[in-house]
């Protein structure tokens, strides 16, 4: 009798310390690093509305590329300084740590990917796009900032 009401003790306690996990959020600043220099290109600042997450470029790291325009943007955006354009839209989250669904905009090559990201642990957020169009695929590892 006695083990019984320890393993249900102990399966209780484990129960509770699991639903105390904290639940980190991809809200917030993530400063974005080149997939390919593995260089910091810029600090985007990620939102929530409604379910729906967005990301936004609020600086500029990179030195060449502080004052560039978006020549490849389309419409309302188009020879825009990157500073404040909305690259990544309509993203939801999946499950505890997986959201997808929205899109991610590459300013400096014009190309819009599907979007999917992952967050790691509180200060690391993988970040995938994938090409419809050419079934490429691209990552980067963003970091969060204070």
């Amino acid at each position: 009798m006695r083990k019984l009401i320890f393993i249900l003790l102990f399966l209780l306690f484990s129960f509770l310390n699991l639903q105390a996990q904290p639940q980190y959020s991809i809200v917030g600043k993530w400063k974005a690093i080149d997939d390919t220099t593995g260089n910091a290109t810029a600090v985007i600042e990620i939102k929530e509305d409604k379910g729906k997450y967005s990301g936004k470029i609020i600086e500029v790291l990179a030195v060449d590329s502080k004052d560039s325009k978006c020549e490849n943007c389309k419409g309302k955006d188009w020879m825009k300084t990157y500073k404040g354009l909305t690259i990544m839209k309509n993203v939801v989250k999946e499950k505890d740590n997986k959201y997808s669904g929205g899109t991610i905009f590459d300013p400096e090559t014009g190309a819009e990917y599907k979007c999917s990201l992952k967050l790691v642990g509180y200060s690391k957020l993988e970040v995938s796009g994938i090409s419809s169009v050419l079934l490429f695929k691209r990552s980067q590892t963003w970091t969060k900032q204070p």
